[in-house]
C-alpha cells in the first residue's frame, strides 16, 4: 500500500478527476458528501471555480481513498475516506485547514456516528456545535406512491423520463 496525495485538476466542469472521485463517492456510499452532491457541486453556477485545485486526493493503487474537498465555495469543508482507509482522516483533516479555509474562517462537517473523527477534530482545537446537514430520500421503491397528484403532474424517474431541461427547473 503506497497512498500518494495529489490535487484535484485545476480545470472545473467535468473531467477526468471528477469522474474519479465520483467513483470514490459511488463505493463510499451514503456520507456526508454523496456523489450526487458531488456532481451537483461540479456544474453549479455558484461554485468557485478558481478554487477547484485545492481539493485533495489520495491514491492507493490510481484509486481515490480519501478525499478533502468543499461545497461550491471554500469554508466549510468535508473529509472522507473509505472505510478501510480512516487513519488518514487526521492527515485529511490538516490539509483541509490549511487549503480549504476562506477569509481565515473554516469548518468541518462530521458525522454523528464518526466517533473517531470527530475525536481527531476535538484534539486539534475543534468545538462542536448544533449545526446540522439532513438529507431527506424518498425510495420509490420502498414508498407508496398511490395518491392523486393535480392534473399533469406525476412521479417519474431520470431514467423513464431524462429531460435536461426539466432537471435544470427543478433543481
Amino acid at each position: 500500500m503506497e497512498i500518494k496525495f495529489r490535487n484535484y485538476t485545476n480545470q472545473a466542469g467535468i473531467t477526468e478527476d471528477y469522474h474519479k472521485v465520483r467513483a470514490f463517492f459511488t463505493r463510499l456510499g451514503y456520507a456526508e458528501f454523496t456523489y450526487t452532491r458531488w456532481d451537483w457541486m461540479a456544474t453549479h453556477g455558484y461554485l468557485d471555480k478558481s478554487a477547484v485545485n485545492r481539493t485533495g486526493l489520495w491514491e492507493d493503487n490510481d484509486k481515490i481513498v480519501g478525499v478533502a474537498t468543499f461545497d461550491c465555495q471554500l469554508g466549510q469543508s468535508f473529509c472522507l475516506t473509505l472505510p478501510e482507509y480512516t487513519f488518514l482522516k487526521k492527515e485529511l483533516l490538516l490539509y483541509a485547514i490549511n487549503n480549504l479555509s476562506k477569509d481565515e474562517k473554516f469548518g468541518i462537517t462530521i458525522g454523528d456516528t464518526d466517533l473517531e473523527f470527530q475525536d481527531i477534530a476535538a484534539n486539534l482545537g475543534f468545538i462542536a456545535t448544533v449545526q446540522k446537514e439532513n438529507d431527506a430520500i424518498f425510495y420509490l421503491d420502498k414508498t407508496s406512491t398511490d395518491y392523486n397528484l393535480p392534473e399533469g403532474f406525476y412521479i417519474t424517474t431520470m431514467k423513464e423520463t431524462y429531460d435536461i431541461y426539466q432537471y435544470g427547473r427543478v433543481l
